[in-house]
C-alpha cells in the first residue's frame, strides 16, 4: 500500500471497508458513495479504504478516491471471506499511511478502524434492532453499542433516529446531530409505463412484521374497487414465499399481484407511472422509497410513524394507523380523485427538493472540520 500525504487543499477523511463488503447494492453503501462524490467541494479529500470489496457502486469512483488507488470488486466467496477477516485489521494502518485526519465508519465495525488520536464519526441509521424484540440476540446490537461508545461524533439520518438513540443511549446526546439523506433517480421522462395496467406500488422487504406488508395486502384484497382497477406490484424483497403465494391465490388475485426486482432506471419508471406508492412501515430510520417516489412524481401513502413525517411533511396521504381499513382509506383518497392525486404529486416535488446530496455533504463536512480542529480528548 502506497503512503500518501494529506491533500493541502482539503481535510483528509477515510471511509473504512465495512459496508462495501456487506452490500453489493443497498441504501447505506449508496449513501457513502454519494457522500464521497460531493465532499471535495467542501474542502474534504475523501479516501475509501476498500482494496477488496463486493460493492457495485464503488466502481463509479475514480482511483484517486481509494487509499493507494486500489479498489477491486470481488465475487468469489473464498476471496470475500478472506477480505472480511483481514481488512478490518488493516484499516487503522491504512488510515495512518494515507494521512487521515478523521475516519468515518461505514457500518458498526467490530474493531476500531482508526489509529488512536484520530477522531471517529459513526452514522446511525435506525434503532430497529433495539426496539423490535425479533432482533433479540442479533450481533448488531453489541456492534452498535460499541460504535456509539467509541464515536467522537454520531450523525443520525433523521431526528427521529437521534431521539430514539438518545433515549436508549443518553450519553450520545452531547455528541450527535441529524443530517438527512437524499435520493436520486435516473430521468425517465417520456419513457412508457413498464406495466400494461394501472397499478399500486410497494417497495422493499416484506418479511419483517414492522414493514406491515401483510396489512397492505389485506387492504388491497378487501377492497374490490382497488383490486378491480389496479394491480399491486412489489419491487424487491425477494420472490413471494409459499405462504404469500397461497394467500394471493386464495384471494384469486394471482394475475393482479406481482413481484420483481428492478435496476434504477426501471425502478424510476415504476415510480413515475404508479397510481400511488404505499409504504405501510411502522418504523423507519429515514424512508428512502417515499423520498424517491416524491422525486418521481408518485403520490405517497405512509403512516404517521417514526421518521416518515420528517421525510414526507405535508406531501403524503397519511393512514391513521397501520390497519387494513386505514391503509385502504388513505389509498382511496388518491385513487378515487385525480385532483387530490395531482395535489400530492406537486407537494411531493416541493418536499423532495428540500433533500440533496450537496446539503448532506456540506453538513457532514462541517462535522469533520469541527472534529479535526477540536482533536480527540
Amino acid at each position: 500500500m502506497a503512503s500518501a500525504k494529506a491533500d493541502p487543499t482539503g481535510l483528509r477523511v477515510m471511509f473504512n471497508e465495512d459496508i462495501f463488503m456487506r452490500q453489493r447494492f443497498g441504501g447505506i453503501s449508496r449513501f457513502f458513495v454519494e457522500l464521497v462524490r460531493n465532499l471535495p467541494r467542501f474542502a474534504i479529500d475523501p479516501k475509501v479504504f476498500a482494496p477488496f470489496h463486493a460493492n457495485a457502486y464503488l466502481g463509479d469512483l475514480p482511483a484517486q478516491r481509494f487509499v493507494g488507488g486500489i479498489g477491486h470488486q470481488i465475487d468469489n466467496r473464498l476471496q470475500k471471506a478472506a477480505a472480511i477477516r483481514v481488512q478490518p485489521f488493516a484499516a487503522p494502518l491504512a488510515a495512518r499511511l494515507c494521512g487521515a485526519q478523521v475516519v468515518h465508519e461505514t457500518y458498526y465495525a467490530a474493531r476500531r478502524p482508526a489509529p488512536r488520536g484520530v477522531p471517529i464519526v459513526v452514522t446511525m441509521y435506525d434503532m430497529i434492532h433495539e426496539l423490535d424484540d425479533s432482533f433479540a440476540g442479533d450481533p448488531v446490537l453489541k456492534l452498535k453499542a460499541d460504535a456509539i461508545d467509541r464515536a467522537d461524533w454520531i450523525t443520525c439520518i433523521s431526528e427521529n433516529t437521534r431521539q430514539d438513540m438518545i433515549r436508549l443511549f443518553p450519553h450520545s446526546a452531547a455528541k450527535s446531530s441529524t443530517i438527512h439523506l437524499s435520493a436520486q433517480l435516473p430521468d425517465t421522462t417520456g419513457a412508457p409505463s413498464p406495466h400494461d395496467r394501472p397499478y399500486v406500488l410497494y417497495i422493499g422487504e416484506r418479511a419483517r412484521d414492522y414493514k406491515n406488508f401483510r396489512n397492505l395486502f389485506a387492504a388491497y384484497r378487501n377492497d374490490p374497487a382497488i383490486h378491480g382497477s389496479f394491480d399491486l406490484i412489489c419491487i424487491g424483497g425477494g420472490a413471494f414465499t409459499g405462504e404469500e403465494r397461497a394467500e394471493i391465490e386464495a384471494a384469486k388475485l394471482g394475475s393482479r399481484v406481482h413481484q420483481l426486482g428492478a435496476h434504477d432506471a426501471l425502478l424510476a419508471r415504476y415510480y413515475r407511472h404508479a397510481a400511488c406508492m404505499v409504504y405501510p412501515s411502522t418504523y423507519e430510520g429515514f424512508g428512502i422509497p417515499p423520498l424517491e417516489a416524491m422525486i418521481a412524481g408518485c403520490p405517497v401513502v405512509v403512516l404517521r410513524a417514526a421518521s416518515l413525517p420528517e421525510v414526507c411533511g405535508d406531501a403524503a396521504a397519511y393512514a391513521e394507523d397501520g390497519s387494513p381499513d386505514a391503509l385502504g382509506a388513505a389509498m382511496r383518497r388518491i385513487l378515487d380523485d385525480e385532483t387530490t392525486a395531482e395535489r400530492f404529486r406537486q407537494a411531493g416535488f416541493e418536499q423532495a427538493a428540500q433533500f440533496s446530496w450537496e446539503r448532506c455533504a456540506r453538513e457532514t463536512a462541517e462535522v469533520y472540520h469541527r472534529l479535526a480542529e477540536k482533536g480527540v480528548a
